[in-house]
């Protein structure tokens, strides 16, 4: 049996946030020099992405990110509910 994975572009973002706080997942920005960095804090562990982005881009990388782990949360789950 296939199982269909979900993909980070498929995930809304409103449903996105919500699945990500009740999971202990919360993504933020950070300043460094002139541009910004995306932090993930991971149920206490944090994640500082090394990318840098400019403010008119860190919307969509803050957006991208989310999306990103709602989708791993949840596909994690269907794993984890098919065994």
């Amino acid at each position: 049996m296939i199982a269909m994975t979900l993909k980070p572009k498929d995930i809304d973002i409103n449903k996105a946030i919500a699945v990500c706080e009740r999971n202990g997942v919360h993504v933020s920005s950070a300043p460094e020099g002139r541009k910004f960095v995306v932090k993930v804090n991971d149920n206490g562990s944090t994640i500082t992405y090394e990318a840098t982005v400019y403010a008119h881009r860190i919307n969509s990388a803050i957006k991208s990110t989310w999306r990103f782990h709602a989708a791993k949360i949840l596909n994690q789950k269907k794993e984890a509910d098919a065994q």
